[in-house]
């Protein structure tokens, strides 16, 4: 499959992972997600049938019919809140499977709470930059550039309000990506460059 785009969508309150890329490939046309907002995402239980997994979003790099794909998801300008808290297999925010397809990322904003993690699996075809991760002490992959770690300042994010405080580290630290709409429809940008993650902050 290719010629995917993934975007506009609150996703949350799924057992297994949020997102689910396979049998995809991406040389053959885009595979993308944009300006989602994924929360409470893989935190089980097991389904009936046995594990799974876990993760905010997952490029499994599996090909159920066809030859396996090439190239990479782009991920970019999306939210992940408390993703993957089950924490076995491929679990936390973000999660690949040793494979042809890898992952370019660039905007996003993760935020991991007690117990979870950014990354799982096999990152070794990972890239991108201007991303901001906050909320445990697990480090970033060295591969990602221009990487935030301070504190987003989220509205309410236990009441699922994932917008931008006036002094936000995501403002105006990212770089110009396709999504220059927000999810809320707003023109990007508003300052001097893009917001992170899938929100831009209106003054």
């Amino acid at each position: 499959l290719f010629d995917i785009s993934v975007h506009d969508n609150l996703i949350h309150g799924t057992a297994c992972d949020g997102l689910n890329f396979a049998t995809v490939d991406p040389s053959q046309g885009v595979v993308e997600a944009y300006n989602n907002v994924i929360y409470d995402v893989g935190a089980g239980p097991d389904p009936a049938d046995g594990s799974s997994d876990y993760a905010g979003i997952y490029v499994a790099n599996i090909t159920n019919a066809g030859s396996p794909g090439s190239g990479n998801v782009h991920l970019y300008s999306n939210t992940l809140y408390d993703c993957g808290a089950r924490g076995t297999g491929a679990a936390g925010a973000i999660a690949r499977a040793a494979g042809p397809v890898g992952i370019q990322m660039e905007d996003n904003l993760v935020v991991a709470v007690s117990g979870e993690s950014y990354f799982s699996g096999d990152l070794s075809a990972l890239a991108g930059s201007n991303n901001l991760f906050f909320g445990v002490a697990a480090s970033v992959p060295s591969v990602l550039t221009g990487t935030i770690t301070r504190d987003p300042l989220l509205v309410a994010p236990a009441m699922n309000d994932f917008h931008l405080q006036p002094g936000s580290a995501a403002v105006d630290t990212g770089i110009a990506t396709p999504a220059v709409i927000d999810l809320d429809g707003n023109p990007r940008p508003q300052g001097s460059a893009f917001d992170l993650g899938a929100y831009e902050r209106v003054p």
